[in-house]
C-alpha cells in the first residue's frame, strides 16, 4: 500500500502534505532539462569553432591571389560573400547560445514544497504554477531558437556549396585569362585550383558538421521534451494531491 501523502504533524495543529517524492521528481526533470540545454550549447560552441577553423584555409588561398586579374577579383568577391555569410550566421547562433539555462528553480521548488499545509496549499501551488509557466516559456523559446539555429546552419551550408561551385567556374576562367594574357607559368590557375580544392573541402566539412549537429541535437531535444512533459505531469500530481482548484 502506498504511503498517504496527507499526514498529521502531532507538533502542529495544521495538517501537512508529504511531497518529498514529487519534489524530487520535479527537480530531477528540471535538472535534466538544463543538462540537455547545456549539452546543446556546448555543441553550438564546438560547431562554431570548427566552422571558423575550416574557413581559414579558404581565406588563406584567397590571399595568395595577388594582382589585378579578373579571376582574382571574382575570387576575392566570393570569398567576402562566404566570410560575411558565415559570420552573420555564427553571430546569430552565438546570440541564441547566450540565453540562460534553468537551474535556480530547483532550490525554489524544494523550499516551496517542503512545508505545505491545508492552510497554505493554494498559495504554494500558485507559486509552483508560476515556476511551471517560467519553465514553459523557457522551453518554448528554446525550441524556437533551435529552429532558428537549424536554419542558420543550413544557410552556412548553402553559402559554402555555392562558393565551392563558383570556384570551379573560376578555375576554368583563370585558364582562359592566362591564355589571353600570354602568361606561361599558370600562376593564376594554380591559385584558383588551390582555392577551389579548399572551398570544396570546406563545403564538405560543413555538410559533415551539420549532419552530426542535427543528430546530436535531435537526441537531446527529444530528452528535453520528455522531461518537460514529465515536469508538467508531476505538477498535476501535486495539484491532485493538494486538492486545489487552480
Amino acid at each position: 500500500m502506498s504511503a498517504n501523502p496527507f499526514i498529521y504533524d502531532a507538533e502542529s495543529p495544521e495538517s501537512k502534505f508529504e511531497l518529498g517524492e514529487q519534489t524530487a521528481e520535479l527537480c530531477r526533470s528540471l535538472a535534466k532539462i538544463g543538462s540537455s540545454a547545456e549539452e546543446i550549447k556546448i555543441m553550438d560552441r564546438r560547431y562554431q569553432d570548427r566552422i571558423l577553423e575550416g574557413l581559414k584555409p579558404v581565406i588563406s588561398a584567397d590571399r595568395e591571389g595577388q594582382g589585378k586579374y579578373k579571376a582574382f577579383t571574382e575570387m576575392h568577391e566570393i570569398t567576402q560573400v562566404l566570410q560575411a555569410g558565415v559570420k552573420r550566421n555564427i553571430d546569430a547562433m552565438a546570440l541564441e547560445s547566450a540565453r540562460r539555462i534553468p537551474g535556480s528553480e530547483e532550490s525554489e521548488i524544494r523550499k516551496l514544497l517542503e512545508d505545505v499545509s491545508v492552510e497554505n496549499a493554494e498559495e504554494k501551488f500558485a507559486s509552483l504554477i508560476k515556476i511551471q509557466d517560467d519553465i514553459g516559456q523557457y522551453y518554448h523559446a528554446f525550441m524556437k531558437n533551435r529552429y532558428e539555429t537549424f536554419h542558420a546552419r543550413g544557410r552556412i551550408k548553402n553559402t559554402a556549396d555555392e562558393i565551392a561551385e563558383k570556384s570551379g567556374f573560376l578555375t576554368r576562367r583563370a585558364a582562359g585569362e592566362e591564355g589571353a594574357l600570354g602568361i606561361g607559368d599558370e600562376r593564376i590557375s594554380d591559385v584558383l585550383k588551390k582555392f577551389g580544392v579548399r572551398s570544396k573541402s570546406f563545403a564538405e566539412t560543413v555538410s559533415v558538421l551539420n549532419s552530426k549537429a542535427k543528430h546530436f541535437e535531435a537526441e537531446n531535444l527529444g530528452q528535453m521534451e520528455e522531461n518537460f512533459k514529465n515536469f508538467n505531469r508531476v505538477v498535476v500530481v501535486v495539484k491532485n494531491t493538494l486538492g486545489v482548484e487552480k
